[in-house]
């Protein structure tokens, strides 16, 4: 499991993660091209903190900025948005080469109050 206890840190994977009250996000890349233009992906899962249990139904939300090289809190430009899966999975695909910020707004899933949470600067680079 990924995510913080107690305060802190604890690493299973080398993949970027953010926590921001009860959420924990991973994601992975995956790159591909094609003869007229080259693409990536992006995946990861949305786990709850508490005990590490993917969380179904969660809204992630992919942004962007004006500079193709910068996704901080100030990338506000929607590009796509997906639920996760049973398995907390979410995916991205067709992505052009550039830094995103992977985004989940304050939710309510079954009763409980999510904050929001956020990856900055996610790179998506083709080959």
């Amino acid at each position: 499991m990924n995510g913080w206890q107690n305060g802190v840190a604890r690493r299973h994977e080398d993949r970027p993660k953010a926590v921001t009250a009860g959420w924990v996000l991973s994601t992975v890349l995956i790159l591909s091209s094609t003869a007229l233009a080259q693409t990536g992906s992006l995946s990861g899962h949305v786990f709850r903190n508490a005990d590490g249990a993917p969380l179904e139904g969660v809204w992630v939300v992919l942004l962007q900025g004006q500079d193709p090289a910068v996704a901080d809190e100030n990338a506000a430009d929607p590009v796509s948005w997906v639920q996760t899966d049973a398995a907390g999975f979410y995916r991205f695909t067709d992505l052009e080469a550039r830094k995103y910020r992977v985004y989940v707004q304050a939710q309510n899933l079954l009763g409980v109050l999510y904050s929001e949470a956020s990856l900055y600067n996610v790179t998506v680079a083709a080959d």
